[in-house]
């Protein structure tokens, strides 16, 4: 299964992040990037795992939030190397933000 995004992510440099400052950096960004991230995740998890047609597997011990209208991920519950694909994919979007 080809994600050109994911592809390109894993294939640039390390960066140096801090799980504490990822979460509230992924925080700031808006539904868009939320969106591509998550899609990050899924993709990881596709990749790795046998994707089920029971709808209701969430990947990596996400929760769905109170609200019902979203999951939310802790940082530390991901593969390192799935952290390390966002960590580049926040730091790509917020440095061409400034």
């Amino acid at each position: 299964m080809a994600y050109p995004l994911y592809n390109e992510l894993q294939n640039l440099p390390h960066v140096q992040f801090n799980s504490i400052e990822l979460g509230p950096q992924i925080n700031q960004l808006n539904k868009v990037h939320f969106e591509q991230i998550y899609a990050l995740i899924l993709h990881h998890y596709s990749l790795s795992n046998v994707l089920t047609k029971d709808t209701r597997t969430i990947p990596f011990n996400g929760k769905v939030m109170n609200s019902g209208k979203g999951i939310i991920y802790t940082i530390k519950q991901l593969p390192e190397n799935l952290r390390q694909i966002i960590a580049r994919y926040v730091y790509f979007v917020t440095s061409k933000a400034t």
